[in-house]
């Protein structure tokens, strides 16, 4: 017995949901420096703003590194795809002349990515810039950023979030009685 089964036509349209950069300049404007564009402080819960005008030393993008939002226990909830980020927090010690004057915690979605933190001491020195790059994967289409500290302030200068390069997913299309399922990038449509 040989069955014949008629030549079948697929039209698979890519709906994934595309992941895009953004910047946050926490605590000051929006501005855009070294090709970032970044978003005036935004997403926030607690914490105060401050500005300085020093030149910042290792790096050529001073104007996000001279505004900062500081306090006891302060959090950033920024909206964002589901997926794996790269989370850049930028530092630079714009008030301490001295390390261990500012000691503080972050947490990324409840997990702690940065352990008492003495901006001062990685810099080496004030009004230099320090950035830290947190691999993070958000589930719930809400990056969350703790800050904490110990010793009194945290604080941030800027906040930066690109989608980490996912492997080009492969497309299988799989035929099954009278459905046909197409799965792309591990997520599965059945037709």
């Amino acid at each position: 017995n040989s069955l014949s089964v008629p030549q079948v036509q697929v039209a698979v349209t890519d709906n994934d949901t595309a992941s895009t950069s953004l910047a946050v300049n926490t605590g000051g404007a929006a501005v855009t420096t070294g090709g970032v564009s970044y978003l005036a402080d935004q997403y926030f819960t607690g914490g105060t703003t401050f500005s300085v005008t020093s030149a910042i030393g290792g790096t050529t993008d001073d104007v996000v590194y001279q505004t900062e939002r500081y306090g006891s226990n302060f959090t950033y909830a920024v909206p964002v795809a589901n997926g794996a980020y790269s989370v850049t927090l930028k530092f630079s010690e714009n008030w301490f002349n001295s390390a261990g004057q500012r000691v503080f915690d972050v947490n990324a979605e409840g997990g702690l990515v940065l352990d008492n933190l003495d901006i001062f001491a990685q810099a080496g020195g004030k009004f230099i810039a320090k950035d830290f790059v947190i691999p993070v994967t958000v589930n719930d289409g809400v990056l969350n950023l703790q800050f904490t500290s110990s010793v009194d302030n945290a604080k941030i200068d800027a906040i930066q979030i690109a989608p980490q390069s996912a492997p080009a997913a492969g497309l299988v299309v799989t035929q099954s009685g009278g459905s046909t399922a197409v799965t792309e990038g591990g997520a599965t449509d059945t037709l």
